[in-house]
């Protein structure tokens, strides 16, 4: 139950395995652009990883990344520095469609009651563009911040629940926390090619 506006971003809590683990990508060196670890990302149309757009079909959350830095020193940071100049870049993402994560509501939370549950929600609100997140400690600032989407429309999640079942409630709970799944991914079976 949360009576303040949290942004966390995306935190993995469980898979039907129990064995959620993050796969290797690649993010091209000088990408100008903060990704931090909670964020949803993309594969661009060169083959590397990409900050999602809060709208478009997604790859998974990023969960951090190591590389070489310009001086040759090697880097392990839950966030990808906007514009580093590296070699051997890994980044690691959590792709798997069945990862159950929690995010928050920040903002327009009274649509978050039971009946969504199944429904589709976008991560983030286009207009913020992706620009939260601590550089401090590397972690996202993002949450769902727009309405879920209307029942047969697709959107980057699928809402499965509510995180300890508590759904809004303008006293106790105006901010609730969701159980949530990718839903529009780019490698599910479909889906448009990149």
């Amino acid at each position: 139950m949360s009576t303040n506006a949290l942004s966390y971003g995306l935190i993995p809590v469980f898979h039907p395995t129990g064995q959620g683990r993050a796969n290797k990508y690649t993010i091209l060196s000088t990408y100008a652009k903060n990704i931090f670890k909670g964020d949803l990302v993309k594969v661009g149309t060169n083959g590397t990883i990409e900050i999602g757009d809060g709208t478009t079909p997604c790859l998974g959350v990023f969960a951090g990344c190591e590389y070489i830095d310009a001086q040759g020193k090697p880097t392990v940071s839950p966030y990808w520095p906007t514009g580093t100049t590296a070699t051997n870049i890994v980044a690691y993402v959590y792709d798997d469609q069945q990862t159950v994560f929690k995010t928050c509501v920040t903002a327009n939370a009274s649509g978050y009651d039971q009946t969504v549950v199944g429904q589709q929600c976008n991560f983030f609100d286009a207009s913020t563009n992706n620009t939260s997140g601590n550089v401090n400690t590397g972690l996202s600032g993002g949450s769902v911040v727009t309405a879920a989407i209307a029942a047969a429309t697709l959107a980057q999640l699928r809402i499965i629940g509510y995180v300890n079942g508590e759904v809004y409630n303008a006293t106790t709970n105006p901010y609730p926390e969701l159980l949530v799944q990718l839903a529009e991914v780019q490698f599910a079976p479909n889906a448009a090619g990149v």
